[in-house]
């Protein structure tokens, strides 16, 4: 596995416990994010996505996504059928963020892995639905924003 997919890997992880499950206070983001790379080493020392290559794109790509918290918020709902992202799962959203987050300001990153990365993670964090419904979110915020 690669840096940035362990990466990827390490700020789904972030978002998902930190700021969908957690308490979602901006200001602390910082002091959570030491706070959750010391536990996640305690927790599991022998984790792979603890690479310090994969762990620094991962701490990157956070610091990137948080400012955008609520810009996605109101963004991804476009996307949704149902116009609600409360039909998300905590998962979902995380995964989906973080797409969107690569797919808008992270244009050197091509399409087709954006799509795979964030399809992989919902194969092994989401539920059964999750690969298709983050595979047809990202799709179409590709079309909206023209990225193939």
């Amino acid at each position: 596995m690669n840096h940035k997919t362990q990466g990827r890997a390490y700020a789904f992880k972030f978002l998902y416990q930190i700021v969908f499950e957690g308490n979602d206070d901006p200001k602390s983001y910082s002091e959570k994010l030491e706070d959750f790379d010391l536990s996640s080493r305690q927790l599991d020392p022998e984790d792979i996505s603890l690479n310090p290559q994969g762990v620094m794109f991962g701490k990157d790509l956070i610091k990137k996504v948080l400012p955008h918290l609520e810009e996605f918020r109101k963004e991804v709902p476009i996307y949704l059928k149902t116009g609600n992202i409360k039909t998300l799962s905590n998962v979902e959203k995380a995964i989906v963020f973080l797409g969107y987050h690569e797919l808008k300001y992270e244009t050197d990153v091509p399409f087709k892995v954006v799509l795979n990365e964030y399809i992989n993670l919902s194969k092994t964090y989401g539920q059964q639905r999750s690969k298709d419904l983050v595979n047809g979110i990202l799709e179409s915020m590709s079309k909206k924003l023209e990225r193939k």
